[in-house]
Formats: structure tokens, C-alpha cells, sequence
């Protein structure tokens, strides 16, 4: 078996102008030096070796139209088709949400780029011969697996086999099969021999399928201490274009990932409006553990918190007037602000709640929050879950908290972001996950239910950011309306 690593274009679009592989090869263990569609190869004798003629290779791009992209430019383009309303799509509407009658509050909510980070970079084992594609993967859908094994092969699908290997950490990114193509087309390049390709920690920083940035416009009324009338609006790239074009014809437009934890929260309100504006900018973007969801919920969240600061009223409370026709939502948060000890009062300590909806399944969750060098410090997380019928109790549990630690991960200090066209993020010192040190209490309670059983791998991830953000408006009075809370100044 032979190993290879693959040089691609630091700018999104950008393509391979011209390149000189003599310092590659002159690398000992270096046999091959290729160019493939995505970029250059260097195959080797081993890992490091590739990796080391990769780093040798002098290679000009065509950096293509992106080149003057940065995160400033794509929020500032976000935020002008949300002013503008351009092209935007009506997903929910009902009653006269545009109401004015009360207190009016506006707020616009802006979400950054999110790498997932899972521990095992990005691989594939391929190799060509007799006229089929073998692969082993690891990957989240094998159809999909298949196909890219297909086109980089050049061989139909009928003759690839995929052998699906444990994942190593997936979130989304490996519903895409970009380096499952690559790895054939380089085996392609000498067949008859099994290639590794394996990407280093960087190549995943930077060529990832992001969680997609967003911009959230929000407009809420209350009236007699009263929610009567919400208004989102989502600006974001469309899932579905690339992956279901079939469903978002059926949707004229919408794509109604874009708009979960928003169309489908759990708020009954009489008057209320969700819409959609699709914005393509050029960065390659996918699923993102809990689609959108992750984001939107942040934003429903903190932002029904602030309604409920401005009608006087407990967050409690005031959720708990809007969720009288969904008894499992108004359950779940019920319990998590009993078992929290909701409106207990410790010196620099605040609380924060969030009740959220994703897969069929409800999550109600209380913080315990305070300040320390100007950034959040959870000290205890308590999670009440409602994910219908219980199969493996421990399961339930064990996925409630890895993904609350998930969501606390991004909230804290994930981003991506982009000057130039390219990633400035390389790996764990500068893309920071979750450490020990900072890693909260979870304490998971399950509903017992006898409803139909539903996904849990997600659902505690929407709400921990909202309930960290609503807990530092408890403690400060400053609401935070862009994530991560690194970026904020909280004092």
C-alpha cells in the first residue's frame, strides 16, 4: 500500500495554475508527485513522507473570484439582502404578524462559520484494479460514498464496492464524500495499488463543509405582558439545493432546514411569520450537528428571553404562556427549572434557560452561570429530555451530554473565519474544542413517555448557547447577539 497527501487550493474555487514537484520528490519515500482535479498529490512509501513532499511542493494557484472574500464582506452582503428582503420566501404565516400594537422590540442576530473538528481527520483507503474501485471509509452515507467513488474512478457505480469503516467522529461532515472522490482518483493514478489518502489536521480546518454563517433578522411585539406577534426572518445558505433540489421544488424555494427551530419551536403564537432568503456565498457548507437548528435555536431562544425581559415577566413564565398547546415542551422545561432550582440566588451566579425541539424530540435546560476573566463559566447544566420511548436508558444519557458539550464547545469559542478566501483557522490552538477544565456538570433527567422513540444524538446541542447568553443577561444586562462568547465583552 502506498500513502498520499493532497495540496488544495487555500482559496474556495480556487484551481491549480502551474506547479513544480522536483522538492517533492527529492523527499525520501516520495514514488509519485500527481495532479488530480482538486489539486496535487504526493503519494509515498508512508504517511509522513507524503506529508512532508506535500510541504515541498511549489505550487501557483488561480485563486479565482473568491480571493477578496472575508468573514467582514460576507456579513455585510448577508445583512444587506435581509435589509433589502431580496428574493425572500414566506415559509409560515399566519395572522398579522406585523402588528404594532405594544412594545416592538427588532434585533439581528449573526452567526459565524463552524468547522466540526472530529478528532479523526478525514481518510479513505482506494484502490483500482480489474476494472473496479475498491474503498474503505469511514462515512455517514454509502450511497453518496459510492457516487464520489464512481466519478473519481471513472468506473460506474456498479463496479465500486464501499466498506464502511468506523467513523472516528462524523457531526455532518462525513455526509459528504469529497475525500472519498479524491481518494479514488489518486488510486486511479496508479492502479493496482491500494492508496491511503489521509488529510492532516489543517487540510480538515480548512476544507471543510462549514456549519453555514446566517444572518437572523428578529421582530417581536408584547402587549399586557403578552408575546402577540413574532417575525424571523433566516438569510442562509440552502442544504437542500445541492443535496434535494427534488424537495426544495416541493417547498417553491424554502428550505426548511434553514428554517428549523424556528418554523417548527415549540411557541403557539396567533400571529407569526418565517422567511427565507437563499445567500449562496461561495464557502462550501453542509450539515452541521443538528442542522440549523444549532444556530436558530440561539436565536429564538435568547431572543424570546429579551421579549420576555421587556413584558416584565420571569423567562419561565412567559414561556410557559406560549406553550400551552405542546404539554411535552412546557414538561420538559417545567422539570429542568425544578430540578435546577430555578430562581435561586447565589452571589455572582446567574441562571439561563432554553427549551428547544429537534427530531421529534424536546429539551428543556438551566445553567448555572457566572463571570470569570470576562468570559462565561458554566458550573452545572441540567437537562430534562423527552425523546419518546427509552431503549438504553445509558445511551440516552450519554448522548444528552456529549452533545450539550458539543453545542458548549461552539458557544464558548468556535468560529471559522475568512480574509482573503482562505480559512485562517489551522487546528486545535487556533480552532479550540471543549477542554476538560471547562467542561460543566450535566445533569440529564429522562421523561419517561410512552411515545413513539426519536433521536437524541442532537437535541441537547441547540440549547446551551441560548441558555449561557440568557444567564449573562441575567447577570450583566448585556445581550449577546453573535456567537462565540469569546468574542463578546462581558463584564
Amino acid at each position: 500500500m502506498l500513502y498520499a497527501a493532497l495540496a488544495r487550493s487555500p482559496v474556495f474555487g480556487g484551481k491549480v495554475k502551474s506547479y513544480d514537484a522536483s522538492k517533492a520528490r527529492a523527499v525520501h519515500g516520495v514514488v509519485h508527485v500527481v495532479q488530480i482535479s482538486n489539486g496535487v498529490a504526493v503519494i509515498a512509501k508512508n504517511t509522513w513522507a507524503a506529508f512532508q513532499g506535500k510541504l515541498a511542493l511549489n505550487i501557483v494557484w488561480d485563486e479565482g473570484p473568491n480571493k477578496t472574500m472575508s468573514t467582514a464582506s460576507l456579513f455585510a452582503d448577508g445583512e444587506r439582502l435581509a435589509r433589502n428582503r431580496t428574493n425572500e420566501l414566506v415559509a409560515v404565516t399566519r395572522g398579522n404578524p406585523d402588528m404594532t400594537q405594544g412594545t416592538v422590540l427588532e434585533a439581528i442576530y449573526r452567526g459565524p462559520l463552524l468547522a466540526h473538528a472530529t478528532m479523526e481527520p478525514m481518510n479513505t483507503t482506494a484502490v483500482v484494479r480489474d476494472g473496479r474501485c475498491e474503498v474503505w471509509s469511514p462515512n455517514q452515507v454509502q450511497m453518496r460514498a459510492l457516487a464520489a467513488a464512481a466519478q473519481g474512478s471513472g468506473l460506474p457505480p456498479e463496479r465500486c464496492t464501499i466498506h464502511t469503516t468506523y467513523l472516528g467522529g462524523g457531526f455532518g461532515r462525513r455526509l459528504e464524500a469529497d475525500y472519498v472522490g479524491e481518494a479514488a482518483e489518486v488510486a486511479r493514478m496508479v492502479p493496482g495499488v491500494p492508496v491511503k489518502l489521509t488529510w492532516t489536521r489543517e487540510d480538515d480546518t480548512q476544507h471543510d463543509f462549514y456549519r453555514p454563517m446566517s444572518v437572523n433578522t428578529v421582530r417581536g411585539v408584547v402587549d399586557g405582558g403578552q408575546l402577540v406577534a413574532l417575525s424571523h426572518q433566516v438569510v442562509q445558505p440552502s442544504w437542500f439545493k445541492r443535496w434535494w433540489p427534488e424537495l426544495l421544488a416541493q417547498s417553491k424555494g424554502v428550505d426548511t432546514t434553514a428554517t428549523a427551530e424556528i418554523a417548527d419551536a415549540p411557541y403557539q403564537l396567533p400571529n407569526f411569520r418565517v422567511s427565507y432568503i437563499e445567500w449562496d456565498y461561495g464557502v462550501p457548507t453542509g450539515s452541521w450537528r443538528a442542522p440549523n437548528a444549532n444556530w436558530n435555536a440561539f436565536v429564538t431562544e435568547s431572543f424570546i428571553d429579551e421579549l420576555a425581559h421587556a413584558a416584565n415577566r420571569d423567562p419561565l413564565d412567559f414561556r410557559l404562556a406560549i406553550l400551552g398547546q405542546n404539554p411535552r415542551a412546557a414538561n420538559v422545561l417545567k422539570l429542568a427549572a425544578e430540578k435546577a432550582g430555578w430562581g435561586t440566588k447565589h452571589s455572582g451566579v446567574a441562571q439561563g434557560l432554553a427549551v428547544t425541539f429537534w427530531g421529534g424530540s424536546y429539551a428543556g435546560m438551566v445553567v448555572d452561570v457566572s463571570i470569570v476573566n470576562k468570559m462565561p463559566k458554566v458550573h452545572r447544566v441540567v437537562a430534562v429530555v423527552d425523546c419518546g420511548t427509552v431503549i438504553n436508558p445509558d445511551i440516552v444519557v450519554q448522548q444528552a451530554v456529549g452533545s450539550t458539550y458539543f453545542g458548549l464547545s461552539a458557544a464558548l469559542s468556535g468560529k471559522i473565519t475568512i480574509d482573503h478566501g482562505k480559512v485562517m483557522q489551522n487546528n486545535f490552538y487556533d480552532y479550540t474544542v471543549l477542554r476538560m477544565p471547562d467542561a460543566p456538570a450535566v445533569d440529564v433527567q429522562v421523561v419517561a413517555s410512552t411515545e413513539k422513540p426519536t433521536g437524541m444524538g442532537e437535541i441537547c446541542t441547540p440549547p446551551i448557547a441560548p441558555a449561557i447568553g440568557n444567564a449573562i443577561f441575567a447577570l450583566t444586562g448585556k445581550r449577546i447577539r453573535q456567537l462565540p462568547f469569546s468574542d463578546a465583552v462581558i463584564t
